[in-house]
């Protein structure tokens, strides 16, 4: 029998994330610290209950816990934070890399789409980029690893539609983390960034998990997708 992804555990991070989301307008560090990553943490325990290769299990771990190590930093309101936290998201992209090139197959129609959150990051950046001040440089080395990230999406063989929504959400997230903070304050602004948030690292999960899920049961039943 198959094994599936666990719905107890999706089930418990879909209630965090809600949970979160619905106080987040009324809350503040310290308690944001102790709400924000319990969504993650549910992730990395999914990771761990699935049967899947070591080294799949070990960089989706590594990726999660270097967001929620983020998620942890970016809840204190200080530049510095801001910093650590954005390194933190950082090698958290890297790791996606590494994990999305281990299924890649260059796909001429998935690179043209790509060209348009592409066009529209870069564009983002070069109007807004004097709005960063001295975090101009830095933000643009966390853009080309961000994007690097979502090109490496782009180039999946399995699950590519729901790892491509992942990877492009959380451009959107970040994107518009950028614009709360530095161009567009708003109160509101940080319940867009979480939504989007939480739906890409539950979309880039579950569909590296259920990608493993598909190799496995081909590998078991080569003629089934005869």
């Amino acid at each position: 029998m198959p094994h599936e992804l666990p719905k107890r555990i999706l089930n418990l991070f879909l209630l965090f994330a809600f949970l979160y989301l619905l106080l987040l307008p009324f809350i503040d560090y310290p308690l944001t610290t102790i709400l924000k990553p319990l969504p993650i943490v549910c992730l990395m325990i999914l990771v761990k209950t699935m049967p899947q290769d070591f080294m799949i299990k070990l960089l989706l771990t590594l990726a999660l816990g270097f967001s929620l190590a983020g998620d942890v930093v970016l809840t204190h309101p200080s530049q510095l934070a801001f910093m650590i936290g954005m390194v933190c998201f950082l090698l958290a992209h890297c790791v996606y890399i590494n994990l999305f090139l281990r299924d890649f197959q260059f796909n001429r129609n998935r690179l043209l789409i790509f060209l348009i959150p592409l066009s529209l990051a870069v564009s983002g950046y070069s109007y807004f980029h004097t709005a960063f001040g001295q975090l101009a440089i830095p933000i643009l080395v966390y853009l080309i690893a961000l994007l690097t990230m979502v090109f490496s999406a782009f180039q999946v063989k399995q699950q590519a539609g729901t790892i491509i929504s992942g990877a492009c959400l959380f451009l959107v997230s970040d994107s518009l983390l950028g614009l709360g903070l530095f161009v567009i304050p708003s109160r509101w602004m940080p319940l867009a960034v979480m939504l989007t948030y939480y739906l890409a690292q539950l979309f880039i999960t579950t569909g590296v998990l259920n990608r493993q899920l598909e190799t496995s049961a081909q590998s078991v039943n080569p003629y089934q997708s005869v």
